[in-house]
């Protein structure tokens, strides 16, 4: 779970500072560290997760604003956070 939180965080990074190349290797690494976590929690919550990152993918890929980025990643964090961490305990 850290390791998506971090890789996601530095997608953030590296997307806001214009350093498009950086963010997408990030995002391919939180997409691995994810695709291995995703068989320990439910098939709601793991396709849910899973909508928030092909919707990260097209932004990145797209040239979304920064902001827009930043509010996915926001909203993909706290669904970690609040929901898949809790089925992980």
């Amino acid at each position: 779970m850290d390791r998506i939180v971090s890789s996601l965080r530095a997608v953030d990074t590296a997307y806001a500072s214009g350093n498009a190349a950086e963010a997408q290797t990030r995002f391919g690494e939180a997409r691995a560290a994810w695709n291995s976590l995703a068989p320990r929690v439910s098939a709601r919550e793991a396709r849910e997760q899973q909508l928030l990152f092909d919707s990260l993918d097209k932004e990145i890929t797209s040239g979304a604003p920064a902001t827009k980025v930043k509010s996915t990643i926001s909203g993909m964090i706290g669904e970690l956070h609040e929901d898949i961490e809790r089925e992980l305990r």
